[in-house]
C-alpha cells in the first residue's frame, strides 16, 4: 500500500466518525495514524532527496 492510499483510508475512517465522547478513542487512533502516515511520507521524500544528492556527489567523485 502506498503512503497516499494509507492516508486516504485513514482519512475516510476519520470522515465516518463523529468526534464525541464514545468515539474519542477511535477518533484519536485514526487521527494519529493519518498524521503518522503524513509524517512518514514527508520523511521518506526527504531521505530520497538526500540519497539522490549523495548519489550525484559520488558519481562526480568517481568521474574525477
Amino acid at each position: 500500500m502506498s503512503y497516499a492510499e494509507a492516508k486516504k483510508c485513514f482519512e475516510k475512517n476519520l470522515s465516518m466518525l463523529v468526534e464525541g465522547n464514545e468515539g474519542a478513542q477511535v477518533w484519536n487512533v485514526y487521527s494519529g495514524l493519518f498524521h503518522l502516515s503524513e509524517a512518514i511520507e514527508t520523511d521518506m521524500r526527504r531521505m530520497e532527496e538526500r540519497i539522490e544528492e549523495l548519489s550525484s556527489r559520488l558519481d562526480e567523485k568517481a568521474s574525477n
